[in-house]
């Protein structure tokens, strides 16, 4: 045996401190008790029992009872359990959800402090304990658990090595740290294993509050286990995390397994065919490497080690054939032949297994290349639409629940309401030790970024459904006549009968486990249907027997495609980055709007300095990569070039021309960007190269939001007209930028450029009338609040009224939150000039003081350091309350802009620091509620002990007063030093 090997070299061991240390890993104390339930379903049971039992004595007032009737365990099998991180799961395929041999350990022992497992098969019964009650009562570092074995048929004991006195002392420690106090005792256990076969769990000494009560709260509801720390009238709190049996009916994507707590059966469900108007959706990768790469690696070194093997055992062969296989050295003994024969067969048998390890090998590396499929699953909750988000299954069981991807990050109601489902098989994403989350971060970032993509799709789609009233309607049928979301819907009979409508009853059978799809029945709406519900009670007569086949659940396909803008908003958007750019040359071309001409030209040579100086400091400042009030992106669309970044292309500086030439030919540069035609953009492309093209095509593809790794996976991507539109724009405000950097630096004073404004507003007027109201700021009504807005497109009537405009608003300007907004309504819209005093501030406290881009215009050199200032301290200030297992990293949240801190769902943020420090908080309590335990043990065995001495001396001293326990000690003391005077004097009378 290998334990007999290098005896004298030391080992590895666990230590008492590891089983606590182990058990830290569950924060969700509902994930370690599914540890007990994957387990029992990898067994392949049929049911699981999980119901509580009374015993006054022990911590916590009761013990738990995980009872399954799986295939049970030999004697051999539960040896294994107490080895850490040995399974032979891994070997049975993906079919299996353990991996890593801990789950029964961590979990048990998050749970409380001590389990028993009891567990047959066939022909012995065998016991197991694991005690950190009996490690710290009897000072014991070393992980010691006993393991009795039975005969099933007999019920005597089987003698194991060590003899009948191992036997015996194992009964002695678990009928001293356990609920059972005698052989018998422990014998009644097995009984509740009905079969061949089974395994029971019991987890006593659970482990408590700060209160003093236990975690879980058996009492509140009869039927249910629930966290005892929660409060169930809270709706922040999700039912999953709340309730076990919420989180128990979900946690299988396709459940075959009865689960029964406190004698009452959950009702499992399929979470795909309990949304409303599914919808799936193909989804393929080759980004998922990871997991792909360590199996390669692992095979790498098995053949490696074959083909050593292999080439061992033919060395060894072909010596023996030398020796005396064949010629004058042929032996005619029969045991020499023998030997080489056995020689001969090991290293053909290695060889085979060389072979077989390296096919598996390069077809393993083959598979690199190999995209990886998943499939998405949307649909809308109906029954409480204010739960939503991702649901990420592992080989079909729960690992995170309400992720929410895209646009539900952002707040906004666009796909509220959607729950999405997807399976991760192993091969594309391996889970963490606790099954509460993912291994490869990276990895995980770029599927939930997919699900996004595929959410807004799905939302596209589903307009279809809604087109007839729009998404209020849509959910006003459902019930919901409140806009808060955190409403339930109403209870009305018609709502509940429209529900029912929408979502097909699926059931389990109670006998044979298949699922069955009812038809719909007016009559059942809002009942129940029987626990021990059964095939032959189904009205679908082709499903109406346990012996017809399941029937195969079918989702309609969508086909995933990108948001196409229209010509419209491309042509809007052109526009708003040129009014934007001309108000950014205006700062530039102006350092001081508020200085009069009479002044500036009262001041001295030294004044047009401090101008340059302020010219050079607003473009350095632009150039910080951390303070700066714009990004680098933001930088070259504007069209401004630090002095430390080399230019695209040289371009020479013009002689000086008079001033009225300068104007007149910006003017003409600006209508003509204004109404860009045919030759000209015919002109531009091809005075361009080829590097500048592919540079505009990498600008676009980081607008669009893709990475480098999509080029594989999307199709490719070329640039709209928007683009080579923009072009024109940068390289004419560029050599604008340095004109009017000369008129700064030639003159001393410093005019700023209305003509070009007013030439450009006359352009508009001559050509689009309608022009005139892009840009302006508004603020309207949206939630009972003013919200600050602009106005992007607009639409008029056969009079020229208008009649809705199309807003994009400050605090969100994505594309998809834009609204459009009824003109006529006078009182829900008001423009900048309307607005009144003070009332910009109330809408500021609300919206954030607008957006970035309005804070950031007209603030001098010194506002803009405070600005920059006070917004890097927000970052440090989330870097310094980051929460464990954020997704987003201390070095992402220093790179955030503007606009993702507006976004950032601080809510959810200082919510995971809250729990998370609880949790440490709890960890400290129950650090100082072990001391104290153990401070009060001392405490009554010293009290013990001076019993005893008191006892003593009544024995031996007839003359011993009746004392304090705190004059015990020293009484004694004095006894015993005046002790050999009492034996002389009695030697001597």
């Amino acid at each position: 045996m290998t334990s007999t090997r290098y005896p004298s070299l030391t080992r590895a061991g666990l230590t008492n401190s590891y089983l606590h240390t182990n058990s830290t890993t569950h924060q969700f104390l509902f994930g370690a008790v599914a540890e007990l339930l994957d387990n029992a379903r990898d067994a392949e049971a049929k049911q699981i029992d999980i119901f509580p039992t009374k015993d006054p004595s022990l911590r916590g007032g009761f013990y738990l009872n995980f009872l399954d009737d799986g295939r049970g365990m030999d004697p051999t099998e539960v040896n294994n359990v107490v080895q850490f991180g040995k399974s032979f799961k891994r070997a049975s395929g993906d079919n299996m959800i353990g991996q890593y041999g801990n789950g029964l350990k961590s979990g048990s022992m998050r749970i409380g402090n001590d389990f028993i497992l009891f567990t047959k098969r066939r022909e012995k019964m065998s016991a197991l304990m694991l005690s950190r009650t009996f490690h710290d009562k009897e000072d014991i570092e070393s992980v010691i658990c006993p393991m009795p074995v039975w005969s099933t048929t007999t019920r005597l004991p089987v003698i194991q090595e060590g003899g009948k006195e191992r036997h015996k002392q194992e009964i002695d420690l678990m009928c001293r740290y356990s609920p059972f106090k005698s052989e018998s005792a422990l014998m009644k256990q097995f009984d509740k294993i009905e079969g061949d076969c089974g395994t029971l769990i019991v987890i006593y000494n659970l482990k408590l509050l700060d209160s003093g009560e236990p975690e879980l709260d058996i009492v509140s509801d009869r039927s249910d286990i629930r966290m005892a720390e929660m409060d169930p009238e809270d709706q922040s709190n999700l039912p999953e995390r709340v309730s076990f049996k919420a989180y128990a009916s979900i946690l299988y994507l396709d459940p075959r397994m009865k689960i029964y707590v406190q004698n009452k059966k959950i009702r499992t469900k399929r979470l795909a065919n309990a949304l409303c108007n599914p919808m799936m959706y193909k989804f393929s990768s080759n980004r998922f490497k990871k997991r792909s790469e360590d199996e390669v690696t692992k095979t790498e070194h098995e053949y490696n080690l074959a083909e050593g093997r292999a080439r061992e055992l033919e060395s060894t062969s072909r010596d023996l054939e030398k020796k005396f296989g064949s010629g004058a050295h042929k032996s005619s003994n029969t045991a020499d032949r023998v030997l080489l024969r056995k020689a001969q067969d090991k290293a053909k048998d290695a060889r085979e297994i060389a072979k077989s390890r390296r096919s598996e090998c390069d077809t393993k590396r083959r598979s690199l290349k190999d995209r990886k499929s998943l499939d998405f699953f949307f649909g809308f909750n109906i029954e409480n639409r204010r739960y939503f988000g991702m649901f990420i299954y592992n080989c079909s069981r729960l690992i995170r629940m309400y992720e929410r991807v895209g646009p539900q990050l952002s707040g906004s109601d666009s796909c509220a309401g959607i729950i999405g489902v997807v399976n991760v098989p192993y091969l594309v994403l391996e889970p963490t030790h606790n099954k509460q989350h993912f291994a490869d971060n990276k990895e995980y970032r770029h599927m939930l970024k997919a699900m996004g993509d595929h959410l807004q799709c799905y939302r596209r789609d589903a307009k279809d459904v809604m087109r007839k009233g729009g998404i209020k309607q849509f959910w006003e049928g459902f019930g919901y006549l409140d806009d808060d979301w955190s409403q339930p819907p109403s209870s009305e009979e018609k709502y509940e009968r429209q529900r029912a409508m929408k979502i097909p009853k699926v059931i389990q059978c109670d006998s044979c486990l298949k699922w069955r799809t009812l038809p719909f029945q007016s009559s059942q709406v809002g009942k129940d249907l029987p626990e021990g519900w059964l095939c032959k009670m189904n009205p679908d007569r082709k499903h109406n027997s346990c012996k017809c086949a399941e029937e195969i659940q079918k989702f309609p396909e969508g086909e995933f495609r990108k948001e196409q803008k229209t010509k419209e908003q491309r042509q809007a958007e052109i526009k708003e980055k040129m009014q934007k750019m001309q108000r950014e040359l205006n700062k530039v071309s102006t350092p001081d709007n508020k200085s009069s001409p009479a002044s500036r030209r009262a001041e001295s040579s030294g004044g047009s300095r401090v101008r340059k100086q302020k010219v050079a400091s607003f473009e350095s400042d632009e150039d910080d990569d951390d303070g700066g009030l714009f990004s680098k992106s933001t930088q070259s669309r504007l069209g401004l070039k630090s002095s430390r970044e080399p230019t695209k292309r040289s371009r020479a500086v013009p002689p000086p021309q008079p001033r009225s030439e300068r104007r007149e030919r910006k003017v003409r540069r600006i209508s003509e960007v204004e109404q860009p035609s045919e030759e000209i953009r015919r002109n531009n492309n091809n005075s361009r190269s080829s590097a500048r093209k592919k540079q505009k095509v990498i600008a676009y593809r980081e607008d669009l939001g893709l990475d480098d790794d999509e080029e594989e996976e999307q199709v490719q991507v070329q640039p709209p007209e928007e683009v080579l539109e923009e072009e024109i724009v940068n390289e004419d405000v560029e050599e604008m930028q340095v004109e009017q950097k000369e008129d700064v630096e030639e003159e001393e004073e410093v005019v700023p450029p209305p003509p070009v404004k007013q030439a450009k507003k006359k352009s508009n007027e001559s050509k689009q009338p309608e022009d005139l109201m892009l840009g302006k700021c508004v603020e309207v009504i949206l939630d009972n609040r003013w919200r600050s807005a602009r106005i992007i497109q607009t639409d008029r009537d056969e009079q020229g009224n208008y009649k809705t405009y199309k807003l994009k608003f400050d605090q969100h300007p994505q594309d998809r939150f834009d609204k459009t907004w009824d003109a006529t309504k006078t009182d829900t819209i008001r423009f900048d000039s309307d607005i009144p005093n003070g009332a910009a501030a109330s809408s500021s406290t609300d919206t954030g003081s607008t957006s970035g881009e309005k804070q950031m215009n007209g603030l001098d050199s010194v506002t803009t350091e405070y600005y920059n200032n006070a917004f890097g301290k927000l970052k440090t200030c989330l870097r310094y309350f980051l929460p464990p297992n954020w997704r987003v990293s201390k070095d992402d949240i220093q790179k955030l802009n503007l606009d993702e801190i507006v976004d950032f769902p601080m809510d959810e943020f200082f919510d995971q620091y809250e729990k998370g420090l609880r949790c440490l908080v709890s960890t400290f309590k129950s650090k100082a509620d072990h001391q104290q335990a153990a401070a009060d043990q001392l405490k009554q065995e010293v009290h013990e002990t001076k019993q005893i001495i008191f006892d003593l001396l009544m024995l031996h001293d007839s003359g011993t007063p009746e004392m304090s326990f705190n004059d015990v000690v020293p009484y004694a003391r004095h006894y015993l030093q005046s002790l050999p005077k009492r034996n002389d004097e009695n030697a001597n009378p």
